[in-house]
């Protein structure tokens, strides 16, 4: 007799066997729970981008952002959606300062929402001495945090919010932001750390790169159309020479632009940055006036919710004012 045939019989047995044993194994695991999900919430662009390159892709952290990519972050309309994602958030992070005051306290707790999850602030984690200067000079107050202000003292909120447009600033959001992220998920403590002093290192370049700019052009002079470069033209070494629209959501008045007018032309800066979605026509109007060239620097605070958004929006800034400042030259 064949011997193969003999053995069909028991092989067909054993991948019987196999089989069942795969169903069996499979049906176990189906039963099984998989590891609960970290979900963290980020407000905006600037907010979702430093949150996901210390804690997205890590395994079981899912990092969402709050704000539709084409929305201001100074006025969000949260949708029934977006209160549930947050029900379900482990953590939310936003910036403060009332740039975002639509996911303050107040909303959540009208939400139902304050109390079950960590939030963080990145505003917290800069010196109060980086903003507002103590007038009896060096103190206590350089070392104080906005976050160890307690009570909440009002004037606060009446300062400028674009913290995150100076790599200085960001850098002590991303310095507090890992530390916070780092104690709300401890079993990826390490990892998060590592990130972090990764991002510190890309931001103090940037930082030394727009400086080293600013030197050779001498402290170049920029308008802007609306004020989110205080911060950053203060701590790079460029000059702030005025803004086209001084209060958010107003238009510039005739004896605003007339004075402004006078003052470029007296000291006529280099460039009239503008954000993505600044109005033209008055734009447009006041350059064809002074001859002042109009540039586009992005503030990385709008825009599709990508990893590392920030540093290429301001190393896109960074080339656009290396043209014009040595353009110049």
């Amino acid at each position: 007799m064949n011997r193969s045939r003999q053995r069909a019989p028991y092989r067909r047995a054993g991948l019987l066997l196999l089989f069942l044993s795969l169903l069996l194994t499979a049906g176990c695991g189906a039963g099984e729970r998989r590891p609960a999900e970290h979900l963290v919430a980020a407000s905006f662009l600037p907010v979702y981008d430093f949150t996901a390159q210390l804690a997205g892709g890590l395994p079981g952290v899912r990092v969402v952002m709050v704000a539709g990519a084409a929305a201001s972050p100074h006025g969000v309309a949260l949708t029934p959606g977006d209160f549930r994602e947050l029900a379900r958030a482990e953590v939310i992070v936003r910036h403060g300062l009332r740039i975002d005051a639509w996911l303050d306290e107040a909303v959540l707790e009208a939400a139902g929402i304050a109390g079950k999850a960590t939030v963080i602030e990145l505003a917290d984690g800069v010196p109060l001495s980086a903003l507002r200067p103590p007038p009896g000079g060096a103190g206590e107050a350089d070392t104080l945090l906005l976050g160890d202000l307690h009570p909440r003292p009002a004037w606060l909120d009446t300062l400028n919010p674009h913290l995150w447009v100076s790599p200085v600033l960001a850098g002590w959001e991303v310095k507090y932001l890992a530390r916070r992220l780092a104690a709300a998920l401890p079993e990826y403590a390490d990892s998060i750390e590592a990130r972090g002093n990764r991002i510190l290192a890309r931001l103090d370049s940037l930082t030394a790169e727009f400086r080293s700019l600013a030197r050779r052009g001498d402290r170049p002079g920029l308008v802007v159309y609306h004020d989110e470069m205080r911060y950053f033209a203060r701590d790079t070494g460029f000059s702030l020479l005025g803004v086209i629209e001084a209060s958010e959501g107003i238009p510039p008045g005739p004896r605003h632009l007339d004075d402004l007018r006078r003052r470029m032309k007296a000291a006529p800066p280099v460039a009239i940055a503008v954000e993505p979605f600044s109005p033209k026509t008055t734009v447009s109007t006041l350059a064809k006036e002074t001859g002042v060239p109009v540039i586009l620097f992005d503030p990385a605070g709008v825009g599709e919710p990508v990893a590392g958004a920030y540093f290429r929006a301001m190393e896109r800034n960074l080339a656009t004012l290396r043209a014009v400042v040595e353009g110049r030259r």
